[in-house]
């Protein structure tokens, strides 16, 4: 990534953290998990069976690296704003999980394996990764330095709320149409093509990814119709919830 491309995205999340400065809670926005699937590095169901929280050396890991790239008054503001919000940008949990499913594999993970997964960033507030001791997940995240990671409002939910439709797109569905169709979020700029598919119908069980939903995250999937349009395809169960909006 450039340093221009590196300090426009960093600008843009100041310019958000700027907004939420008084806000005592994180909620994450829906995230449809076909887009989560296509997008991560690994796909697994485990049982969490430990989480220990360590401490990183700040300076080191975050604010040498931001001063590389940016001027000094941003590297300044990120940590003022920390301070003043509780982000604990020190603090890192890893999670041991025990693999007993595979749905996206990669050479760390295979069923059966033990592996380490990494959450950063923890904060004081709410937005970071709860996950309770000998619960089963689905979990979806990505790999950095050959290690596992799973982001604050990275995807996870307990397999007692996968449903039927999210256990068949697992399984099968979801990888089919990775490159056929796309998925635009509730709060995306959406251009309106065949090729897309949008989060339209209200979340009925509002809260944070994992614990909210809607139509399209419980019960549908995005896929071409016979027209070879991109549209969400679902059952009754689908329907049923669209009635009930």
């Amino acid at each position: 990534m450039s340093k221009a491309m590196w300090f426009s995205r960093v600008l843009s999340v100041v310019l958000v953290m700027s907004s939420i400065r008084n806000i005592q809670c994180c909620i994450c926005a829906d995230v449809h998990p076909q887009e989560e699937y296509c997008t991560s590095d690994y796909v697994i169901q485990g049982r969490v069976t430990a989480k220990d929280e360590t401490f990183i050396d700040y300076e080191r890991h975050y604010h040498y690296q931001l001063s590389q790239s940016l001027p000094s008054i941003i590297v300044d503001y990120f940590s003022d704003f920390s301070s003043s919000v509780g982000f604990d940008a020190t603090k890192k949990i890893v999670y041991t999980v025990d693999i007993e499913k595979v749905y996206k594999r990669n050479g760390l993970t295979a069923k059966g394996a033990t592996v380490e997964i990494i959450v950063t960033h923890h904060t004081k507030l709410d937005c970071t990764v709860h996950l309770s001791i000998n619960q089963n997940y689905v979990i979806m995240g990505n790999v950095v330095d050959d290690q596992l990671k799973l982001e604050p409002c990275g995807s996870y939910r307990n397999v007692d709320r996968i449903t039927k439709r999210q256990s068949q797109g697992l399984k099968r569905q979801y990888k089919k149409n990775c490159n056929k169709c796309s998925i635009c979020g509730q709060y995306d700029y959406c251009d309106s093509t065949e090729g897309i598919c949008t989060l339209e119908s209200a979340s009925y069980n509002f809260g944070s990814y994992g614990d909210g939903g809607n139509c399209e995250i419980d019960f549908a999937r995005c896929g071409k119709n016979k027209k070879g349009i991109c549209v969400w395809l679902g059952g009754r169960d689908y329907k049923k919830c669209l009635r009930q909006q």
